[in-house]
């Protein structure tokens, strides 16, 4: 990694989660980590949880409107199905495993409005990289995407969009890497959403005006009712007749998921980054 390296999400704060497996039981201290989870569901809807145990007896699973507890001794992997409440509202909420002799576990878990569309959400598959640099980039974010993506995670419109089109932040900080390998200059542009169609541009990712399923939204201030100052980002679920649907989030309120059904008509101000 060049010494003077710093992602396009350097401002950013970040509160990292690992959810990695443990290499190693070679110690008698207990241990867990989760191996399996959902990142969005609707209420109503059921979801499984996987965690690694290692010198456990007992787990706890709280999840928005069910809680669950099982005996896990001697075990080294336990499963617990659960189901969200009707009642919980949309947003982030937080999926927690308290198990005996560790800390909890915890990860942010989107809970969608009800009846919301479901999408297909196939984050597309980046080309393989072609020449060394591209593979010294490809390397160094496989090594940093878990870190990266987590710094994203904090119930704004743009924790939605890392987890619908992680694939955009990939391109992203791959091509700075090369250029700055290279000796070239890339905008160190913060991951604000006004910006995401600027970087992609800048990626060398596809934008245009025109919705197509699988698409991120880009939204300039004010357009559309974006926030001032930072703008607003959201995915494109379908494509109708003459009409789109999103789903967003941190729109409506601080941290609740919404969608909407607007016109395929280009407005000025709202850009569609394509997979």
């Amino acid at each position: 990694m060049p010494a003077t390296w710093k992602t396009t999400t350097a401002a950013l704060t970040a509160c990292v989660f690992s959810a990695a497996l443990f290499a190693s039981a070679a110690t008698g201290a207990p241990k867990v980590s989760i191996l399996q989870k959902p990142d969005s569901i609707r209420p109503g809807e059921t979801a499984t949880v996987a965690l690694a145990v290692h010198e456990v007896s007992r787990c706890t699973l709280i999840a928005p409107g069910d809680r669950q507890t099982t005996a896990t001794k001697g075990m080294i992997r336990v499963t617990f199905t659960f189901t969200v409440g009707q009642t919980v509202k949309p947003g982030q909420r937080w999926v927690i495993a308290q198990c005996t002799g560790v800390a909890p576990q915890r990860y942010p878990l989107i809970v969608l409005p009800p009846g919301s569309p479901a999408g297909t959400n196939v984050v597309p598959t980046l080309p393989a990289p072609a020449t060394p640099q591209q593979r010294a980039a490809r390397a160094w974010w496989q090594s940093n995407a878990g870190s990266i993506l987590a710094i994203f995670h904090n119930g704004q419109c743009t924790d939605w969009a890392s987890r619908k089109r992680p694939d955009i932040i990939e391109r992203v900080e791959e091509t700075a890497y090369v250029a700055q390998l290279g000796g070239k200059s890339f905008p160190q542009m913060d991951f604000i959403a006004k910006n995401w169609a600027d970087l992609a541009k800048l990626a060398g990712m596809r934008v245009s005006d025109v919705p197509v399923a699988g698409a991120l939204i880009v939204w300039q201030p004010g357009v559309e009712g974006a926030a001032d100052e930072v703008g607003h980002v959201g995915y494109v679920e379908s494509v109708q007749n003459g009409t789109f649907t999103t789903s967003e989030e941190n729109v409506g309120a601080p941290y609740e998921m919404g969608s909407r059904t607007l016109s395929t008509v280009p407005v000025p101000g709202r850009l569609f980054i394509y997979p």
